[in-house]
């Protein structure tokens, strides 16, 4: 279980200090070495520098009974972040796979991106970098592709709608790539899966089975305290 010590009485994870922009609470899995949280660490400080957008990662060891957009938003009410009165600040909500529990991830997008980073760039995100790569055990990877994603939409280097038209095709390959691995003695859960997604997995979904892709489902939510919304998944 959790350490007590590392969350407060709410249940939410009390911010780790010094303040860093790479936070692992106490008793979650190592996911990356000293020399990868340092290389993220220089990362986040190097686009708050340059863009003035405060991107912060929390990996949390257990969500204490809550959703993990509501986590999210605890974590982003008590710790603060962004400037003060542009709430440009993005917090991804990191919870890795311990025994037989989820893996869940969320990303919750500040306010002051409005129209620029949407909850459904920040579902994109969740969906096409970092359950592929989180699925390969590749942290590392599928944090520092979305943090440069979310960093060129931050700086408008290119628009929403540019990049949920160029990563379309890429999603449907991600999701029948994963149905092909999943093999076809396992099946897929409608109930966690948008209809249009169910249609490239064809006539292998069935209601109230069972295996690993079943377990998979992502979402959108708002996160009122941080003045955005948010977009994660779990596997």
């Amino acid at each position: 279980g959790a350490n007590t010590q590392a969350f407060d009485k709410e249940g939410i994870p009390k911010r780790p200090s010094p303040k860093r922009f790479v936070n692992i609470i106490e008793g979650a899995p190592q996911v990356f070495t000293s020399e990868q949280k340092s290389q993220l660490e220089s990362a986040l400080i190097d686009i708050l520098k340059n863009t003035g957008v405060q991107i912060t990662l929390v990996v949390v060891p257990d969500l204490n009974g809550y959703e993990k957009a509501q986590m999210a938003e605890g974590i982003c009410q008590k710790w603060g972040f962004g400037e003060k009165g542009k709430d440009k600040g993005i917090v991804f909500l990191l919870k890795p796979k311990t025994g037989n529990s989820k893996e869940y991830v969320f990303i919750a997008i500040g306010g002051g991106f409005e129209g620029i980073i949407t909850d459904e760039i920040g579902e994109r995100i969740v969906e096409v970098i970092m359950i592929p790569s989180f699925l390969e055990k590749d942290y590392l990877g599928g944090i520092s592709k979305s943090i440069e994603t979310l960093k060129s939409l931050a700086l408008e280097e290119f628009s929403t709608k540019e990049y949920l038209s160029k990563t379309i095709l890429v999603l449907i390959i991600v999701f029948l790539v994963l149905r092909t691995r999943s093999g076809s003695r396992r099946n897929y859960s409608s109930s966690s899966i948008p209809f249009w997604k169910a249609m490239f997995l064809g006539g292998s979904v069935g209601r109230g089975s069972h295996g690993s892709w079943s377990e998979f489902s992502s979402s959108s939510a708002g996160i009122g305290g941080f003045g955005g919304g948010g977009a994660g998944g779990s596997w």
